[in-house]
């Protein structure tokens, strides 16, 4: 079997508040490949981000902690001292942000921070560095990329923010890239140039990449695998294809529902997940997705559910829920009926709103 280029194990992040400890990622743990795409599925406010940052370790005191294990290459992370993480950042893992223009400084060119990143990581200079650059923007489908290393970060469109900061994160050839919420901003058009240009280089580079999102369309297209984040626990982990196929936790099930669809009849109607996330200050005793679930039972609410392999599915396919274990006599969600769920979810009382 392949080494993982990327073990995280029992991954915490913290941050201090006014109102207490709030634990953003709690406990989470996965793996990615050389070579392979992992996305991190959830509702805003899940932990995906925080998880990703938490890996750069850009997370840190005085109102931020981590704790866990994050190896790469064998390496773990959490170790390394400030300027070996400085080191690492850009040349084996980088980074593309969710804002473009907020990323990127506006009173410096375009080429002096692709520049920057080269002198720092590769110790190109002078000429070498700003051919380089103009490689690296030819490279992403920017023309003329000679004369819009002048140019500064307001004088590109979003789309074409997007593309110099994949052309940064590209600039020194990472092992490893993590892409948050990359397509947020921009039109069904550009979003499909930018997808198409990262599978693309994802595929001649051999650049495995974890893929923060909260499309589902973006994941059916460009993931090998798909973890499931709900109050910064994963709550569902395995390969796109059965996902799709075979979703066996309640919280996957109202994601792919709410999701309009092209073959779906004329009058049919979206079905929302009721309610709100929990308050992580104060988090459910048992299950964290109970209080909107309609399929909770009493142990639902009592004791939370861990993340094991679900039966009967043929492949790995992990879920947090006690509908998929082996409860009083098997779990009682087995072979559910996705259409009879959706019903479900949207005939169920409204539960308890969660501030």
């Amino acid at each position: 079997m392949t080494t993982p280029l990327l073990e995280v194990d029992g991954l915490v992040t913290e941050f201090r508040t006014r109102g207490g400890v709030l634990r953003a990622v709690d406990k989470v743990s996965f793996s990615v490949l050389p070579g392979e795409t992992l996305a991190l599925v959830g509702e805003s406010g899940c932990g995906k981000s925080a998880t990703a940052l938490s890996l750069m370790r850009l997370i840190g005191p005085p109102n931020g902690h981590i704790e866990g294990s994050v190896r790469f290459d064998g390496t773990d992370v959490l170790t390394l001292s400030p300027r070996e993480v400085r080191d690492m950042r850009g040349r084996n893992i980088a980074m593309i942000f969710q804002d473009p223009m907020t990323s990127l400084n506006p009173v410096l060119t375009i080429g002096l921070q692709l520049t920057e990143t080269l002198k720092t990581h590769l110790g190109l200079t002078g000429q070498a560095a700003r051919d380089r650059a103009r490689d690296l923007l030819a490279m992403v489908g920017i023309p003329e990329p000679a004369k819009r290393l002048k140019d500064f970060p307001h004088q590109f469109s979003g789309g074409m923010r997007q593309r110099v900061m994949i052309a940064m994160a590209l600039s020194c050839n990472p092992r490893l890239i993590l892409a948050d919420e990359i397509t947020t901003a921009l039109d069904v058009t550009i979003q499909a140039q930018v997808l198409e240009l990262l599978k693309r280089l994802s595929r001649e580079t051999g650049t495995a990449m974890v893929l923060i999102t909260h499309d589902l369309g973006v994941v059916a297209g460009m993931a090998d695998r798909v973890n499931v984040m709900y109050a910064g626990q994963i709550v569902e982990s395995t390969r796109t294809g059965e996902l799709f196929r075979n979703p066996r936790m309640p919280y996957t099930w109202g994601l792919l529902d709410s999701v309009p669809r092209m073959d779906a009849s004329y009058r049919e109607r979206l079905v929302p997940i009721r309610g709100l996330p929990p308050n992580l200050l104060d988090p459910p005793k048992g299950c964290r997705f109970a209080p909107r679930c309609a399929y909770r039972r009493d142990i639902c609410g009592q004791k939370a559910p861990d993340l094991i392999e679900v039966p009967q599915t043929g492949e790995s396919h992990l879920a947090r829920c006690w509908g998929t274990q082996d409860v009083a006599g098997g779990g009682w969600l087995i072979g559910h009926d996705r259409k009879s769920a959706a019903a479900a979810l949207s005939a169920a009382a409204q539960p308890e709103l969660v501030s």
